[in-house]
């Protein structure tokens, strides 16, 4: 990895980690609130939503914690659903679709990653990548303190020519958090994520 890549991949450690004799649900309370405060300062400096035809996004349902995926939902224009059925081919000349994951705040213990899913709502963290709806995962790589949220890019054409069918009126992604140490997977955490955009690009 190139020191330029390492600095891009560093995270931030605001998520919260709550471990001890907490009920479950109070934990999840407390680490769902303390995620809804990460997103809420990351959204007052949001940029605004994008006007192109080319472009769609989401927001995440709800705060994606080491025991709860979330769901960000995206409403392609005309422009782009054509893209997106173009893209369920297996023709050299289909469009690129590009997935832009925009914030997302790493915790720094456990150490978390992120499997991304295609219209699959049920996936968790036992989900096969085999799976045709796998788009790809993020690694935080390095960890510092008090770093600055990372941007993350997949390529969704693979995934799209396994399905080989998909509604391009409405794609739900589902992010699914995903301990890179087993015998963290018991460890309450959160990964906020600002936004999941879509974007097409013609060859």
């Amino acid at each position: 990895m190139t020191a330029l890549r390492s600095r891009r991949m560093k995270v931030v450690a605001g998520a919260v980690l709550l471990v001890g004799g907490l009920g479950q649900a109070s934990r999840l309370d407390q680490v769902w609130a303390g995620c809804q405060g990460d997103l809420s300062k990351q959204a007052s400096s949001a940029s605004a939503e994008h006007d192109d035809d080319l472009v769609a996004e989401g927001k995440p349902k709800q705060p994606m914690t080491t025991s709860e995926p979330s769901t960000a939902t995206i409403r392609p224009r005309p422009a782009l659903q054509s893209m997106i059925k173009q893209a369920t081919t297996n023709d050299g000349e289909a469009p690129s679709l590009r997935l832009t994951l925009e914030e997302i705040s790493f915790p720094a213990n456990p150490a978390l990653g992120v499997r991304v899913f295609l219209n699959l709502p049920n996936a968790t963290s036992g989900t096969s990548i085999k799976d045709p709806h796998y788009v790809g995962s993020i690694s935080p790589g390095e960890r510092g303190e008090n770093e600055k949220p990372m941007t993350a890019f997949l390529d969704l054409s693979p995934t799209l020519r396994k399905l080989g069918k998909v509604d391009p009126n409405v794609l739900k992604f589902t992010l699914v958090a995903v301990p890179s140490d087993p015998d963290d997977g018991t460890k309450q955490a959160c990964i906020p994520v600002q936004k999941v955009i879509l974007s097409g690009r013609g060859k």
